[in-house]
């Protein structure tokens, strides 16, 4: 575990690129039906605001140990303004962050009752950015590239990364290493970066058609994709199932570490933000798998889209790293 060490005395820098967006959970008491509509009425006792989209990823990774700078845009509203303040204290460079007076926030609402979610509300624009806006953070991107050692593009398809912008990107942070947390209508335009982390729906609706289970079958499958994409690891997410990774000839299984589930808002994120960083310290993509699996166990422990401190994520580690070796499964096959 003396890589963890490590990473608290070298954190590496990592950019984060993609959708900003509020996170709103509205919580109270559910005790009766509408006389106007045959729904539940929700009596609103609290308000919770988080930081959703690519921000979550990028607090993950604040919290997991890394140093971190944000690339993105928020409309001049009072969400915007909301969203900066949830940020603010946290210790990420936000000088990258655009202000649109033309577009809104996207925002999210989750309307909670008993701790159920009754309703989620979303207020979002999806067209692309202005080329002003996406030329201006290209530019503070490439004259700061220098100080990164990584960057992850987290795509929403809410317009920052889309058609035209993505290719620019990807050739702007060549050289570092490049992880994406795709959506499927961009996956191909992804291909050639260094990691890409669909989950296995994401992945089955680009595909498009039937797809294996387990074993060699998949093996095969998830090579194929990962030579079709040009990619050196591809990681698919499935839940409680665990997760898979190809890299190399090797096809690895590491499955979900057992908790009790809160909520699964923001797995992925974690998921990515874990793996990418101890991926830079380890240089050992299935140790890396197995850091990010136990850091989306604890994740989803808490309402909402939570990072989760290094510290939590340590203790689980060390206390799961036997049992979550031996049931590590690898399939490796001649490339």
């Amino acid at each position: 575990m003396d890589w963890i060490q490590r990473l608290r005395d070298h954190p590496p820098h990592i950019a984060v690129v993609g959708d900003l967006m509020l996170d709103e959970y509205w919580m109270g008491e559910s005790e009766r039906i509408s006389p106007e509509a045959p729904v539940p009425v929700v009596e609103v006792q609290s308000t919770l605001y988080r930081a959703g989209g690519a921000a979550n990823v990028a607090l993950n990774l604040k919290h997991l140990g890394a140093k971190v700078s944000v690339y993105g845009a928020i409309g001049e509203d009072p969400h915007g303004r909301r969203l900066l303040d949830v940020l603010s204290g946290e210790g990420l460079d936000l000088s990258s962050v655009v202000t649109l007076p033309e577009r809104p926030t996207t925002r999210k609402i989750r309307v909670l009752a008993r701790n159920q979610q009754m309703i989620r509300l979303d207020w979002e624009t999806r067209t692309p950015l202005p080329d002003a806006a996406t030329f201006t953070l290209l530019e503070t991107f490439q004259r700061q590239k220098t100080h990164y050692h990584a960057v992850v593009f987290q795509d929403y398809a809410k317009g920052l990364l889309n058609d035209a912008s993505i290719p620019l990107w990807k050739e702007a942070a060549k050289g570092l290493f490049r992880a994406v947390d795709p959506k499927p209508e961009h996956m191909d335009l992804f291909g050639g970066v260094e990691f890409l982390k669909p989950n296995w729906r994401e992945l089955r609706e680009w595909w498009g058609r039937e797809t294996p289970g387990d074993g060699k079958e998949l093996h095969a499958f998830l090579g194929d994709v990962r030579r079709m994409l040009h990619v050196s690891h591809l990681m698919v997410t499935r839940g409680a199932q665990g997760l898979w990774l190809h890299v190399g000839a090797r096809l690895v299984h590491v499955p979900a570490v057992a908790r009790e589930v809160y909520d699964v808002t923001g797995a992925g994120d974690t998921v990515l933000a874990a793996f990418v960083l101890a991926h830079l310290v380890l240089e050992d993509p299935v140790e890396a798998a197995r850091f990010a699996s136990v850091a989306a166990a604890c994740e989803v422990g808490h309402l909402g889209a939570t990072p989760v401190p290094l510290e939590e994520v340590e203790a689980l580690y060390k206390e799961t790293a036997d049992r979550l070796m031996d049931q590590t499964r690898i399939l490796e096959v001649d490339p």
